[in-house]
């Protein structure tokens, strides 16, 4: 679940101190009236209890219409440098055990996004029947199983670093799948092991970088395969995710832009018309395709932790950031100190999209199609991503429940490559090196 992580961070802390692992160890028992359609009487003899996490995070880098994003699915806000709204969130989790076979839990996430609706809020919503030791069956909302932080990415308290690196988590802005979950696990020798599938639906409302209209992307035919892998202090996994059938359905005035270069395309002005024909393809996503491979490992130990993840992206036209991105990342803990070290590295398949011809000379309305012209190869390249980042912070144990961490992050954004930022489409996309300073608290409850 998706406070695994929180809780070993816990036992590092609580390992030693038998009146505070009593105290976490204690569960509500209770009678449940009303919070799910299920008879009084099972709710009265299931327990249930309640849990949450938080993080109070501020970001800051000084450049001129560049805002930092944590994933691509926050609001594009270039104008900003020092901002609290990236890496501040809080959530809370509802689990009740029906009985030893049944569970439910439901967990809702406050934290930037472009609308904050209680679909929107909420994160996970799912049933789990576990028939036996081998077989776990959810159904509802689910974490897509894509990486390792699945189940945790918003739970910072649950992790070492401050932030998941933007190179490897920053373009995954799906979180969740509607559908359904089943996982076999079993052990050989000294290795446990399973194998879990999803299947469902995914969606996610994103802003469009030129103005603040929604769009809202989907896919009703998307298929997870993971595979993990433990052996003590060890753990690794490979994932595939077949995203099927994505179609994003555009609003506003980017509706009415696309609709114009349409005509356009059909107007038979040439060269002007044959690539008006070619971007529409690109940046229309209507019934696509797109694949995701990932590979994971890592280990933690009493002192040294180690994880590392890398991806590939793969699909078909320009609009979507085909490459492979990846992370590592190490930390040793002295006391309730842990010092750490992330490297992450995006690198594109293709270069960024270029104008086959030149619209302003059209003898037509020609500074017209210019411009809209530039408004088109702007949105395909605005999801461009080629960048580096070396990052080098501390995380503090304070108590059991909250640790304090700074992280600071030099960037290499190579020339176009700004896919992952805040940044206005006239913009000047020369590469830059940028510095961010972040600290937060993290905690869980």
């Amino acid at each position: 679940m998706a406070c695994r992580l929180a809780l070993w961070w816990k036992s590092r802390l609580l390992r030693d101190n038998p009146m505070i692992r009593s105290l976490f160890q204690t569960r509500l028992m209770s009678g449940v009236v009303g919070l799910l359609a299920m008879t009084s009487g099972a709710a009265l003899a299931a327990d249930w209890s309640v849990s949450g996490y938080g993080s109070v995070g501020y970001s800051y880098e000084n450049e001129e219409n560049l805002g930092f994003l944590r994933n691509i699915a926050q609001p594009d806000e270039y104008q900003r440098n020092g901002s609290f709204k990236p890496d501040s969130n809080i959530g809370v989790q509802f689990d009740l055990q029906l009985d030893p076979q049944w569970s439910v839990t439901t967990q809702w996430v406050m934290k930037e996004r472009v609308e904050q609706r209680f679909d929107d809020i909420t994160e996970l919503a799912f049933v789990r029947y576990t028939p036996n030791e081998n077989w776990d069956i959810r159904l509802g909302r689910l974490g897509l199983n894509a990486y390792i932080a699945a189940d945790s990415r918003r739970i910072d308290y649950a992790h070492l670093w401050l932030r998941p690196p933007q190179e490897f988590y920053g373009g995954i802005f799906y979180d969740a799948i509607d559908g359904i979950d089943v996982t076999y696990r079993s052990q050989w020798d000294e290795i446990t092991w399973s194998l879990g599938a999803q299947y469902g639906r995914i969606k996610q409302k994103l802003q469009n970088t030129a103005s603040s209209e929604i769009a809202a992307t989907q896919s009703d035919q998307t298929l997870a395969l993971v595979l993990s892998l433990e052996q003590d202090r060890w753990f690794g996994r490979l994932s595939y995710v077949h995203v099927g059938q994505l179609k994003v359905d555009l609003d506003g005035n980017s509706l009415l832009a696309i609709q114009v270069v349409n005509q356009l395309a059909q107007a038979e002005l040439g060269p002007i018309s044959a690539e008006a024909a070619q971007l529409i393809e690109q940046i229309n996503l209507r019934e696509e395709t797109i694949e995701y491979w990932q590979l994971g490992f890592g280990y933690r130990g009493e002192q040294w932790s180690l994880q590392s993840e890398i991806y590939t992206i793969l699909g078909e036209k320009a609009v979507v950031p085909e490459g492979v991105g990846g992370y590592a990342m190490a930390g040793y803990t002295v006391g309730s100190v842990t010092p750490y070290a992330i490297y992450g590295r995006f690198n594109p398949k293709n270069a960024p999209y270029q104008a086959q011809s030149d619209w302003g000379l059209s003898p037509v309305n020609g500074a017209q199609l210019a411009e809209v012209q530039k408004w088109l190869i702007g949105g395909i390249n605005s999801t461009y991503i080629d960048q580096q980042t070396f990052s080098l912070g501390v995380r503090w144990d304070v108590t059991a429940q909250i640790a304090l961490k700074a992280q600071y992050d030099y960037i290499q954004i190579a020339d176009n490559g700004y896919g992952l930022w805040a940044i206005p489409l006239d913009a000047d996309l020369q590469g830059r090196d940028v510095q961010l300073f972040s600290v937060s608290v993290n905690f869980v409850f």
